[in-house]
């Protein structure tokens, strides 16, 4: 497949995985012995009716084999350092985002709370640290943006993920359901485990 060659072997593995551990971990324990594809629209269903409000937490093992696999980041975008800057009142945040070729593509972003807003600067420093950014720039993202050519449901989502930067939860689970999507798809279980389920 198209997909799976464009990732590599070992990142397809690792994504088939998660898909696998979701389903037996999660949703087989949260909806019981029913069709998968009625538990995968039911828990799309959960999070528009903000019955689970945020993402859900991974297994700290599954975690553990994604970072060692290195399939932690064709997902996420690293912040490898933050600072604050007394006089502005602004964290400085650089990130490292892993390229196709395996080289890194640095960035960096600033956040301002307001001169007036008062903040635990050693809390909000480790908050900025754990904070998961999308890899726009990885060969995970460009495989997805290829397949988005030929399916309009990805291509929405690219769209619309890359337009806000990381997409929110409930606008996610809601486009998903009005589209009417084959739970049994592929891609649609992929783009499932990577989004809401957090790594």
């Amino acid at each position: 497949m198209e997909f799976e060659l464009s990732i590599g072997e070992e990142n397809s593995r690792t994504l088939t995985m998660l898909v696998n551990d979701f389903e037996e971990n999660y949703l087989a324990k949260h909806y019981g012995d029913i069709d998968m594809k009625k538990a995968y629209k039911m828990f799309l269903v959960d999070i528009k009716d903000y019955n689970i409000k945020e993402r859900i937490q991974a297994r700290f093992e599954l975690v553990d084999k994604i970072k060692k696999s290195g399939f932690y980041e064709e997902l996420y975008a690293i912040n490898d350092s933050v600072w604050y800057d007394k006089s502005e009142n602004i964290y400085h945040l650089r990130t490292k985002s892993l390229l196709p070729n395996g080289e890194y593509k640095i960035g960096k972003h600033e956040i301002s709370y307001g001169r007036s807003a008062k903040t635990n600067i050693e809390e909000t420093i480790k908050k900025h640290y754990s904070f998961k950014n999308r890899n726009f720039n990885s060969k995970f993202w460009n495989a997805l943006k290829n397949i988005g050519e030929k399916e309009q449901y990805i291509y929405e989502y690219i769209d619309n993920t890359e337009a806000m930067g990381s997409a929110v939860a409930f606008a996610l689970a809601n486009g998903f359901l009005n589209s009417h999507l084959d739970y049994s798809d592929y891609f649609v279980k992929r783009i499932i485990v990577t989004e809401f389920v957090e790594y």
